[in-house]
């Protein structure tokens, strides 16, 4: 079965890419964990396409984000286990 991939253009499509590009390692987000927009894209990442998404929880706003990793087909692929140390 395909990876299902959000609609290009999108705002979850835009965090999905973001997400995926720093898979495994925390980094600062482009888009704000408060904006109701973006959490409603992470709620459904999670939700719809099985991705673990992880948020440092520090303060009001979410200043980290991890993809932690997803489940693809019902197998958990970890890419925090996973990565690659320098």
């Amino acid at each position: 079965m395909a990876r299902r991939v959000p609609r290009e253009g999108s705002l979850t499509r835009a965090i999905y890419d973001e997400l995926n590009e720093h898979a495994g390692h925390w980094f600062i987000p482009k888009y704000s964990c408060t904006s109701t927009r973006a959490a409603r894209a992470v709620e459904y990442l999670r939700d719809y396409y099985g991705l673990d998404i992880r948020c440092d929880g520090r303060g009001i706003r979410c200043s980290l984000w991890l993809l932690a990793g997803e489940y693809i087909d019902g197998d958990y692929l970890d890419y925090v286990a996973n990565r690659r140390l320098p």
